[in-house]
């Protein structure tokens, strides 16, 4: 078995960070401009405030990247028990999905979350959390070899 390096898991992480952030940024401007819903308008129908400010988007940024960074640890420890990458990037994908799914559900239960909002996290992240951590994981088996 190879030893985990944590600075290629720190690189596949920011690399898969960024592009779930592509796809998101496609995404929205897909529902936007197809479906003529944004997340930001859900957020605000629901709470009537409109989240920002630096501080709030520095401590999302970096909660964002620490996850997938966290991520492509628990591909690196899963990956000798698949045949691929692609078969270890999407079963650590799937086991993501299905715990915001159940935080999701969490959520709505108290209240906390709209069922709107749920949804649209839960659908778009269906199509951008897979290739994402494929992504991650292609960089972290190419480190492995360099």
């Amino acid at each position: 078995m190879d030893k985990i390096r944590v600075d290629q898991i720190i690189l596949a992480g920011f690399l898969s960070g960024l592009v779930y952030l592509f796809l998101d940024t496609l995404f929205e401007g897909l529902a936007g401009f197809v479906f003529g819903v944004s997340k930001k308008d859900i957020y605000f129908e629901a709470f009537h405030i409109a989240p920002g400010g630096w501080r709030f988007h520095a401590v999302s940024m970096a909660v964002f990247f620490i996850q997938f960074i966290l991520l492509m640890g628990i591909y690196a420890a899963v990956r000798p028990r698949f045949r691929s990458t692609i078969q270890g990037a999407l079963a650590v994908a799937f086991v993501a999905w299905v715990f915001v799914l159940l935080s999701h559900v969490l959520m709505v239960n108290a209240g906390i979350c709209p069922v709107k909002l749920a949804l649209y996290d839960l659908g778009f992240g269906l199509f951008k959390l897979p290739p994402a951590l494929l992504s991650g994981s292609f960089a972290y088996q190419g480190l492995k070899k360099a």
